[in-house]
This record gives C-alpha cells, structure tokens and sequence, in this order.
C-alpha cells in the first residue's frame, strides 16, 4: 500500500502578468502548484513492455562530490515532495549520473539504457520539424505555450513502477509519473496530445488559443507563463524565427556560429559540422563549401587545419551570417528546381515565384559526393542531383498540379524522358521521376549561377563515342536496354 501526501493548503494565485486578459479564465493552467502533483491515471499512462526472458540491468552506484550529493539530495526532497517518485524495494535498478546545464547548475538523470534496451518499442509516428515548420505557413499571428514538468504530467502504468527504479547513495526509488529519457515517453506523449487536441475546430486566433487552454485545463497539463507568448508577428519555434515572410536561423544560433572558435583536432570539426548541419538547408552550396573541412574528419587523415581549411571554415561562418530568409511553400505558386553539379557536389534549391513574379526561396540542398558518384560522368551527376532534389522535397512536390520546371544547364537532360536507351542507374533514377509532373529546362551556365558558381572543367569529360571514353567512365561500361525493357524488369524485382 502506497500513502502519498497531499498539500491541503491553498496554492498562491499564478502570476498572470505576461498573459492576456482573454484567457485569465484558464488561470489553472498556468498555477506552478498544481503543476507540482501527481498527475492522474489516464488511458495514455506509459506502458513498460519488456521483451521476453529480459529482466532490468541493476546499476552501479558511483563516487559523487559533495556538490553532487547535495544536489542528489535536494532532488530526492523535492520529488517525494511531489509524490513524483517514491521509495522501492525493486531488485532492479539504473544508476543516476549528472550533467551541467547553460547556467552551472547540476541536473540529475538517470541512465536508463539498459532498460530502453530490453524495451518493446512504441512505433507511434512523431511529427517531423520539417512538417511543423511548414504547417503554420499561411499563419499571421502566433502563440506559443510551454508546458510545465511536460513528461510529469503522465503516470507510469500500475504494475510498471518498478521497472524505473533507480539507485542513489540514499536508497533506491522508483517514478510515479513518466521520467525523462525513456525509450518510449516521446511516443507516449505525442499520442496523448493528439488525443486531446484531435477535435479541434478551425476558428480565429483568440478562439484557438482558448481551445488550447481549455483542453489543458481538462486535462490536468500545465504550462510556464513565463515562456508562453501570446498574439506575436513571429516567435521562435524548434531552433527557428518563425514569421509571416517565412524561416530565419535563430539569431541566437547565428550568434554560436559566429563565435565558434577556429578548430584544434578532429572532434572540434565533428562538432562544428555537427552544429551547422542542423541548418544547411539555408546555406547555398553547403556541401561544396564544408569538403576541406569534411576531408579532415576522414579515417585516418592526418591532421592538417591548412589555410584551404581556414578559408573554408570562415566562408561557412560567413555564410550563416548572410543566410536568406526561406520562404513558406505554397503549392498554389509555381514551383521551380534549380540544379547544379561540380566535381566533389550537388547542389539544388527549391523555389515559387510570387504573383508579382519574384522569385523566392524555400530550401537548399546540397550533398558530397560519395567515392562512386564521383566516378559518374557529367551527365549522370546532373541527373544525380535532379532526382536527389525530387527525394528530399517529395512532400512537396508529388502531386503538384501545375508542371515543376526543372532548371539544369545540362542540355542533354532536355531529352532525358524521351531517351530509349537508359543505364541500370539512370533506369532507376527515370522510374522514380516519372511519378512528378515535372519539365527539365535547358539554362546556360553563365546564366546559371543562382545554385551555385561551382567550378565545372567540361574538357576533362571525353565524349560518348570517343576512343578513351570507356577507359576514362568504366562506370558505362554496363549493358544498355529499350526503356520498356527495364520498366518491365523493375516491376518484377
């Protein structure tokens, strides 16, 4: 039998300073008390299914520095407190370990690798940044709401507690409510908030915001006034600056980028290129411009930071200081591809044009070329980086009502769809496409420099039908086949 303790005092009143007068009817859901509660049992308590003959790793306790055992201890306090763990005598436990948040302080975790291991996974679909970046697309004003102890606000399923144990120089316990760093937590959540918010109308902005709150207040989720923000042109959202003309790098981000001190040893360039690869969709030209830098990161290189490297590093950091701002995608306004190839990359952008005919971007790509694309021809490279563009923005693009114009400067791709003959690869590459209402347009290079001004030596490509162009392209020397033959071949496989 477990006895938790409850607060029979009268909570003070939230602070409601930053939040508007139209919603201080949900004021509940902004009170810091309630947030500090144990939540109740609800159809989506977080289920620990183990797979079978496993049993729970035990963990091993570690020294701790008095900094670190006050602060276990505070922890301990604060959490029997809130009835959010509570002491157990399970066989089973992870151990706890600590890290240093922003500000110096100590935050507590627990390792709970050795039972995620064992876990049966939930396969609950999470939405994809991507997808929420674009869902507010046509948005004006926005709001944003932070919920309070987030993961605390479910109960772990009766019968399950014991499996969170974990042990402490002061005893072992176990979670009543959903821990962080679970296996199965982020699925768990996402299902109960598209639960909760599944009925939603589409209404006005005040009346949305309302909805949001009202269902928070039903069912017992809590947020901080302090980070909410209400009725805003633009708000900062996943790493973002989310406004009506479109997507921003987070100026603190940018601000990192540019900081970021010249790297010493590999783990400095694995870091960096870490950072910035979250948002090289705003980068033109991304992988083209980071190869020095990637080289350096290879198997076995010596390290070697020279001023090719230098250079790059410091164009990179430019580069995100001068980054366009993407626009939202609509598939009402004409969609344009704009593709590129060099020796060692690809690049592309996506792009509408507005009805006063500007041209505006949505999103770049870029991408290394591996050790066996770089052994295409030119003409397979500008075909790579079209169907690499078509892969990465199909969400976009399939189904469009209105043609994709391609843009390459490759003329021969004018032809593409019409050819008869087709290698293994271009065959693939050709059946993939073919699902996109799309037109290849012939653009000269020099007219060409929007994806990029890469540096193409078309000389050093011998022709097809010249006496060396099988030594040169091995690669072609591959049985050719009529297109009927391979789209017959590829159905059967």
């Amino acid at each position: 039998t477990r006895v938790l303790a409850w607060s029979t005092s009268t909570s003070p009143p939230p602070d409601l300073a930053g939040v508007p007068k139209d919603y201080h009817d949900f004021a509940d859901v902004f009170s810091k008390a309630k947030a500090s509660t144990l939540p109740p049992h609800r159809e989506h308590n977080l289920k620990i299914k183990l797979e079978e003959g496993t049993t729970p790793p035990i963990g091993t306790i570690y020294s701790l520095s008095p900094v670190e055992l006050q602060a276990l201890w505070a922890f301990i306090n604060e959490n029997l407190a809130t009835s959010f763990i509570w002491p157990t005598s399970s066989p089973y436990a992870a151990l706890v370990l600590f890290i240093k948040k922003k500000d110096g302080s100590l935050q507590l975790c627990v390792d709970f690798w050795g039972l995620n291991k064992l876990t049966k996974k939930d396969r609950y679909p999470l939405p994809l940044i991507s997808d929420l970046l674009d869902s507010p697309s046509r948005a004006k004003i926005y709001t944003k709401i932070d919920l309070r102890h987030v993961y605390h606000l479910i109960q772990i399923a009766p019968g399950d507690e014991w499996k969170t144990a974990f042990r402490t120089h002061y005893g072992s316990y176990e979670w009543l409510v959903m821990p962080f760093s679970l296996t199965n937590a982020p699925a768990t959540f996402q299902c109960f908030v598209n639960s909760i918010f599944a009925d939603m109308l589409d209404s006005s902005h005040k009346q949305h915001v309302q909805e949001v709150l009202h269902q928070l207040q039903l069912h017992g989720l809590y947020a901080k006034p302090e980070k909410c923000e209400f009725h805003s042109d633009s708000v900062e959202y996943l790493g973002y600056h989310l406004s009506p003309a479109g997507l921003t790098m987070s100026s603190e981000k940018v601000k990192a980028i540019c900081d970021w001190p010249e790297p010493q040893k590999v783990k400095d360039i694995q870091s960096f290129l870490g950072f910035t690869n979250f948002y090289c969709q705003f980068i033109s030209n991304y992988s083209d411009i980071v190869v020095p830098l990637t080289w350096l990161t290879c198997k076995g290189a010596p390290w070697n930071f020279s001023e090719e490297c230098r250079r790059s590093f410091n164009k990179l950091k430019q580069a995100f200081t001068s980054a366009l701002v993407l626009t939202h995608f609509s598939l009402e306004a004409p969609i344009t591809v704009e593709t590129d190839a060099s020796d060692y990359a690809i690049a592309s952008i996506l792009s509408i044009t507005s009805d006063d005919g500007q041209i505006w971007p949505v999103a770049f790509y870029s991408h290394t070329l591996t050790a066996l694309e770089l052994n295409y021809d030119t003409h397979d490279k500008e075909l790579l980086v079209i169907f690499k563009a078509f892969w990465t923005w199909q969400h976009y693009l399939e189904g469009s009502a209105v043609p994709v114009d391609v843009v390459t400067n490759h003329k021969n791709l004018e032809y593409f769809s019409t050819s008869k003959v087709l290698t293994w690869c271009q065959a693939h590459w050709s059946e993939f496409l073919s699902q996109f209402n799309m037109v290849i347009q012939f653009r000269p290079g020099k007219l060409g420099a929007k994806p990029d001004t890469l540096t193409r030596r078309w000389d050093i490509y011998p022709k097809e039908g010249d006496s060396d162009y099988a030594q040169v392209n091995p690669q072609n020397l591959r049985p050719v086949f009529m297109q009927e033959q391979l789209a017959t071949s590829l159905c059967a496989t």
